[in-house]
Parts: structure tokens; sequence; C-alpha cells
């Protein structure tokens, strides 16, 4: 079900916004690098959580490679390090970020 969702996100032919806020973990950061724009709230934290489990995030790593790049996929598939939306815009997963509860 998540591999489906996540391939019908990132080929829907209209564009797609992901607003994100909180904790954006696991599958979550699958579905922001399925979207066109991603815009976080500066309180979002971020984390490619699976390995913490003991699990590939196979589902979602065409879409974060596509997004983040191979060399930041790795370190933090790798890791499940958290991080914030500084460094998410940074790496390309998120486009804008605005003050907490102004994502509205």
């Amino acid at each position: 079900l998540t591999a489906e969702t996540i391939r019908r996100l990132d080929t829907f032919p209209v564009p797609t916004l992901a607003l994100i806020q909180g904790g954006c973990f696991g599958g979550g950061t699958g579905l922001a690098a399925a979207c066109d724009v991603v815009v976080a709230a500066e309180d979002a934290v971020f984390s490619i959580s699976e390995t913490r489990w003991g699990l590939m995030p196979g589902i979602i790593l065409p879409q974060l490679c596509h997004a983040i790049g191979l060399r930041e996929m790795r370190r933090y598939a790798l890791t499940g390090e958290r991080f914030g939306p500084g460094e998410a815009r940074r790496i390309g997963l998120v486009h804008e970020i605005c003050p907490a509860g102004g994502l509205d």
C-alpha cells in the first residue's frame, strides 16, 4: 500500500505540495520526497528512521535518492539520525521554511 501510494504521488499529473510540521519520520520522508514542493515549519524534525528497527527503507529510496542525492540518502538511511528543516533544505528535501504555526 505504501509503495503504491508513493508511486502514484510521484507520478501524479498535477503539482503536489507537502506541508510538514512536527515529526516527519520513515515513510513520511518518502512522501515528502515524492511531492513537487515541500514547505516545513521551523519546528519540523526529519528522520529516515527505518534503520532503528533493522529495516531498509527500500520503498522510499528512489524518491529520496532523487530528492536529496545518493550520498545524503546513504548517510541518513544508514544512521537514522534526526535533522531539522535547515538541514532538510540544505540537502534538497525541503524548499521553504516558515515560522511554526505558519503553514496555513
